[in-house]
Parts: structure tokens; C-alpha cells; sequence
């Protein structure tokens, strides 16, 4: 009886390090979204001002100078989180990719880009963006998913 007892004891303070353990890596993680957040409010500004530009040059300008240098940034900080749950950190590998996803397409936008092709080009980003607003998607809900395996809620 007492062996049970003292097994029982055991495993409850293991599985208590494990919650202890990940809400450690989910404080962190709040952290590094929290810092992430500043620089895609920079990178939501270069897109609005892309949104209304017209010449190829400023455009490049804007997009070299601005959206860029925000994404990387933003991969920057995501990389250097250390997240030693690995369940969490699968999920925020996600949101890397989908940073890298973005920066990558809009690299290839501005090659080349002259007012003959901008439009032809605008849909070929815009078209690398669904899949980037796929791994968005599974990110969010894979994150709400774990929030919900510690009983935390999140915001929709």
C-alpha cells in the first residue's frame, strides 16, 4: 500500500514538472509573440502603403526598405525563441515558415518588376499568399489546441 502511495506521489509531482514545465515555455512564448507583434504592425504598414503605390521603383523602395527588413525581423525573434516543449515548438515552426513564406515571395516580386508586369506579378504574390494564410490558419488553431490541453483560453 504504502509502495502505491509513494507511486502515486511519484507521478503526480512528475506530472506536475510537466504542467509547471509548459507553462514556463508558454510564458516565453508570450513574450516572443509579444515582440513579434511590433514587427508585423511595421510590415502591416508597408503592405497598406504597397497597396496604394503604383510605380514599380517605389514600390521595390518600399518593399526592400520596409516589408522586408520587418519579416526578417520577425523570423529573427520567432528563431531565437527557446521553447524546450517540443509540442509547442513543432507549432511554431509554422509561423517561421509562414514569415520566410511571405519575405521569400516578396523577394521574387520585386525581381524584375517594371509597370508592364506589376499586375502579373501582384498575382503570383498574392497567389504564394494562400499558402502562407494556410500555414497561418493551421498555426492558429494548432496554438489553440495546446492552450486548451493546459486549460488556458484564447482569444479567437
Amino acid at each position: 500500500m504504502k509502495k502505491i502511495i509513494v507511486i502515486s506521489l511519484m507521478l503526480s509531482l512528475f506530472v506536475f514538472g510537466l504542467a509547471c514545465s509548459k507553462l514556463a515555455s508558454i510564458a516565453e512564448y508570450q513574450k516572443v509573440v509579444a515582440e513579434d507583434a511590433k514587427y508585423m504592425t511595421d510590415f502591416e504598414k508597408a503592405t497598406n502603403k504597397m497597396s496604394e503605390i503604383s510605380d514599380p521603383a517605389e514600390l521595390q523602395k518600399i518593399i526592400k526598405e520596409e516589408a522586408i527588413p520587418a519579416l526578417e525581423k520577425s523570423e529573427k525573434n520567432l528563431k531565437g525563441a527557446d521553447l524546450p516543449d517540443e509540442e509547442l515548438k513543432a507549432i511554431h515552426n509554422l509561423i517561421i515558415d509562414a514569415r520566410t513564406k511571405t519575405k521569400d515571395a516578396l523577394a521574387e516580386y520585386t525581381k524584375d518588376l517594371t509597370s508592364e508586369n506589376m499586375a502579373d506579378k501582384a498575382g503570383v504574390y498574392l497567389k504564394k499568399l494562400e499558402e502562407v494564410t494556410k500555414l497561418e490558419n493551421e498555426y492558429t488553431t494548432k496554438m489553440q489546441e495546446y492552450y486548451g490541453k493546459l486549460g488556458m483560453q484564447t482569444e479567437s
